[in-house]
């Protein structure tokens, strides 16, 4: 069970109710065929949707408010055409498996029920595509809304005559994508203190190195993995020129709340802070802990209920660095651990001690 929350995404919640013409979207309109409808013509179907994924008749207000209707109005569309697309290839398949079964003829038999079978998938492959271009670029227009606040205020402004689960919605994400631009702008910047470490003795640096490889920074149970994931509070991604829906950035450990949190190596601690909103209230990483260790990587330890260092301290793998807790977007005691190399983010996995993997 993952323990780290994410945006809830608000797609369905706009509907059809702003004039949206979503048979549009996918190339689908009288007389015409919805995406990957034959294995031949899968190609241009798919392609037709992708130029006509914001063909949506637009409402009243900023632009970014009409961006945003139209790519959440392709969203509503798309799920609903991928459940049917789901149901269809369910009935086939069960109608195919009730047939009684009868001697093979003499001749190879007529490919026709295969053929129909992988037409309905690839056509239900060809929306999902769609469907996942639809949700990067929700994601999108959310990261670059969290960048500009007259963007921010202009959406917020529109919405306000909007339906209250619009309003929310829309609040709450804007709120998540700030999160994430705020918490990887500040990571960013204390990343440019590594070129601090040169001015550290040789000795230090000696015995910084001496620290690897990484240990894992709590004694508990693995409780989510690195990677993909379909757990729908996880935050959208963009990683290797991916864009994955829900993607969890590190590895949770669940241990009794205020366990010690370690050092997984020697370093320098670079941030110690707190992400917090407009509020006041914890969101995010919560407590968080970031060290710079040498060769350009850095280790970041979230949600923890209380911070045992200072930006600037030294720390020697297996110092306690603070206490685990349940801040920010957490729904039990677990320390999240990122191990990041020159702002990239890595699978801790594979770069533990033997023994620890």
């Amino acid at each position: 069970m993952a323990l780290t929350l994410g945006p809830v995404a608000f797609v369905g919640l706009l509907g059809l109710s702003v004039g949206a013409n979503p048979a549009a979207l996918v190339g689908e309109g009288p007389g015409g065929t919805g995406p990957g409808t034959s294995r031949s013509g899968g190609s241009s179907a798919q392609s037709a949707g992708r130029e006509g994924i914001l063909a949506v008749v637009l409402p009243q207000g900023p632009p970014v408010w009409q961006r945003l209707v139209s790519v959440e109005s392709s969203i509503a569309f798309l799920q609903d055409r991928l459940a049917q697309q789901e149901t269809e290839i369910q009935q086939f398949a069960l109608a195919a498996a009730a047939m009684p079964n009868s001697p093979a003829p003499a001749a190879a038999p007529e490919p026709a029920a295969s053929d129909h079978l992988a037409q309905l998938i690839d056509s239900r492959d060809s929306t999902n595509q769609l469907y996942r271009t639809a949700l990067r670029v929700e994601y999108s227009i959310y990261l670059d809304t969290a960048r500009d606040q007259t963007e921010q205020q202009a959406l917020l402004a529109a919405v306000e005559q909007e339906a209250a689960s619009i309003r929310d919605a829309v609040d709450y994400d804007l709120n998540v994508a700030g999160t994430q631009v705020g918490q990887e702008a500040a990571i960013a910047a204390a990343q440019q203190k590594l070129q601090e470490l040169t001015s550290l003795s040789a000795t230090q640096l000696q015995q910084i190195k001496a620290g690897q490889p990484f240990m894992l920074p709590l004694a508990g149970t693995l409780t989510q993995p690195f990677g993909a994931t379909d757990f729908g509070l996880e935050p959208p991604l963009v990683y290797h020129g991916v864009f994955y829906p829900h993607f969890h950035t590190g590895l949770d450990l669940a241990a009794p709340l205020d366990a010690p949190v370690r050092a997984a190596a020697d370093g320098v601690v670079l941030l110690a802070t707190s992400s917090v909103d407009s509020q006041g209230h914890y969101v995010g990483y919560g407590n968080y802990v970031l060290i710079a260790h040498p060769d350009g990587f850095a280790t970041l330890y979230g949600h923890l209920d209380r911070i045992g260092v200072s930006a600037g301290q030294l720390v020697h793998q297996g110092d306690a660095i603070g206490l685990e807790g349940s801040t920010g977007w957490s729904t039990g005691p677990h320390v999240h651990f990122e191990i990041r190399h020159k702002g990239e983010l890595l699978d801790p996995a594979p770069y533990l001690a033997p023994g620890q993997r």
